[in-house]
């Protein structure tokens, strides 16, 4: 249904469009033969060659159709012969369609942002398609008027300027216009806009709408230059085409009643003058147009270029703190954590060697234990400075294989017998059933390695820990749940920050860096999971670590 509703939408669509390129050609085409100069076929300014240039390098070829049939309603309404009706049909299809595919076939950018499109238009689509075009509507006037043979190379000249102008002030105005949209500009810019081209009306209504401005006042006709400038520089290609356009359409009327600095006894002279005046100016503007365009389109990518070169140092930048951060981090544990240890090592040893002979079995084995809980100690932070310095320097690599979860846990619950058999806690395993699933198992065993020892470092002696899994559609879901000590909010808003250190004991004096949980928390990053610390005061701490499936 949904598919059916889109094709029918994409139909109205394509028919509106042929719709208004129909009649946009008709009113364009009527507007053309007030400029007639011979038996109201031959104009020497045809707008609808420069519309249907411009819709069919918007549109495609698939517009044709709409301008065949805004040529067809044309002869019709003025009743022009079959053999007229035909030839024109066929004359204002090829054009566009030759001029088309010439300018794709170099490389024409519709949306003129290089000098080198101007002249392409101008040499591809406004000299080489009309040039051949009006070789076929000169053919079809002189037969089907059956006029004087030696007439035709003007009739030939005169459909080639025409088409050739109606091209020039035409397509560089609707191309430059398509597709914008009313936000790509702010309302200050509108307003210069608007008294740029009314600016520029009153000035050619001025030099063209006044009868005594006549031919010896042509370097009035220059006045226009100012605000064509002004055009060109602040509004580009849209601004220089805009602004042909208008002295284009008030030049070319005041010429033909008779106005304005290029009015002649002859209006045929008079066009032709005001012809190549407005061709010279819209080459001229077009060209200024792009440079602005250029130049503002360099400046808008310096700055953008700047943008991501300030952003890249100000990442860097963070990055290198972060660095200075973690050093600064790994420092003070090398320096403060990892020798606490070792005085504890020396203390005892040095007790147990002095004082041998006058020590009792049981002060020995207790002097021992105190030996054994700093290496395993010293034993547990330097792995985790090791794990942590692979990781950072990116040779901890990730290869995930096919593990089993349950297994996976109970080799670290046997490894870790001695911690909590010491402090009489009771590990509740869930995982009843083989849960299979892709990880690495050597950071999996890391990460539930530093996970259960942080459960059993913070919970009360004679207390339980409870494993548990879950899954959603998602996820893998690993909960690792201890009734000890717990931590506050601000405890937990300061883990997985390595430049905020959180030192906190256990409940048998356990010492504790944080390294652990960072390390946990790298892990998940590499097989894009993530890690969730619940806690409360008092009440226990749930480490929850979710895995994709």
């Amino acid at each position: 249904m949904a598919v059916a509703l889109s094709i029918s939408e994409s139909r109205i669509k394509y028919a509106s469009q042929l719709i208004v390129s129909a009649l946009l050609f008709f009113t364009a085409a009527k507007v053309g033969y007030s400029f007639a100069l011979y038996r109201d076929v031959v104009s020497l300014i045809w707008p609808p060659a420069g519309i249907a240039l411009a819709l069919v390098l918007v549109y495609g070829y698939r517009i044709l159709p709409g301008i065949a049939v805004g040529s067809i309603i044309l002869s019709i309404a003025n009743g022009s012969s079959f053999i007229y009706a035909t030839g024109s049909l066929l004359s204002q299809i090829a054009e566009p369609a030759l001029g088309a595919f010439l300018l794709s076939k170099f490389g024409f950018d519709k949306k003129i942002s290089k000098i080198t499109d101007i002249f392409k238009l101008i040499l591809l689509g406004a000299v080489t398609a009309p040039l051949l075009i009006a070789l076929l509507e000169t053919f079809t006037i002189c037969i089907s008027t059956q006029i004087h043979f030696g007439s035709c190379l003007n009739i030939y000249f005169g459909s080639f300027m025409g088409n050739a102008m109606g091209i020039i002030v035409m397509a560089p105005f609707m191309l430059a216009w398509a597709g914008t949209k009313y936000k790509d500009y702010k309302l200050k810019e509108y307003i210069e806009f608007l008294v740029m081209a009314s600016g520029l009306v009153v000035i050619t209504l001025i030099v063209y709408g006044n009868y005594f401005i006549a031919q010896d006042s042509r370097p009035l006709a220059y006045l226009v230059f100012p605000f064509l400038i002004w055009a060109s520089l602040r509004f580009e290609v849209k601004g220089a085409s805009t602004a042909i356009f208008l002295i284009s359409v008030i030049a070319a009327i005041g010429t033909v009643k008779g106005f304005g600095p290029f009015s002649d006894s002859s209006v045929y002279h008079g066009l032709l003058y005001l012809y190549v005046f407005l061709a010279a100016t819209s080459i001229t503007a077009l060209i200024l147009g792009t440079t602005s365009k250029i130049k503002n389109s360099a400046q808008i990518s310096l700055k953008e270029t700047q943008s991501q070169l300030e952003k890249r140092v100000k990442e860097r930048t963070e990055k290198l703190e972060g660095m200075n951060y973690q050093k600064d981090r790994l420092f003070s544990i090398i320096s403060h954590d990892l020798r606490s240890p070792f005085q504890s090592l020396l203390g005892f040893s040095d007790f147990i060697v002095d004082d041998f002979d006058s020590l009792s079995k049981d002060e020995i084995k207790r002097y021992l234990g105190h030996i054994r809980d700093s290496a395993r100690n010293v034993y547990s932070l330097i792995e985790n400075l090791l794990h942590w310095s692979r990781i950072q320097s990116g040779k901890l690599e990730f290869n995930p294989i096919e593990v089993e979860l349950g297994s996976e846990i109970e080799e670290v619950v046997k490894k870790m017998l001695p911690l909590y058999e010491k402090k009489n806690i009771r590990i509740i395993n869930g995982i009843n059933s083989q849960i299979f699933f892709y990880a690495d198992p050597y950071m999996l065993d890391i990460l539930i390695n530093n996970l259960l020892d942080n459960a059993i470092k913070f919970s009360h002696k004679g207390s339980d820990i409870e494993i548990k899994l879950d899954r959603d559609a998602d996820y893998l879901i690993l909960k690792i749940i201890d009734y000890g000590i717990g931590m506050s909010t601000e405890e937990i808003q300061k883990l997985f920050k390595i430049e905020i250190p959180l030192k906190k004991r256990g409940t048998a004096d356990e010492r504790g860096t944080g390294l652990g949980l960072l390390i946990c928390k790298e892990i998940m990053n590499k097989h894009k999971g993530k890690i969730i610390i619940e806690s409360e005061p008092g009440k226990g701490t749930t480490a929850t670590v979710l895995f994709p499936i």
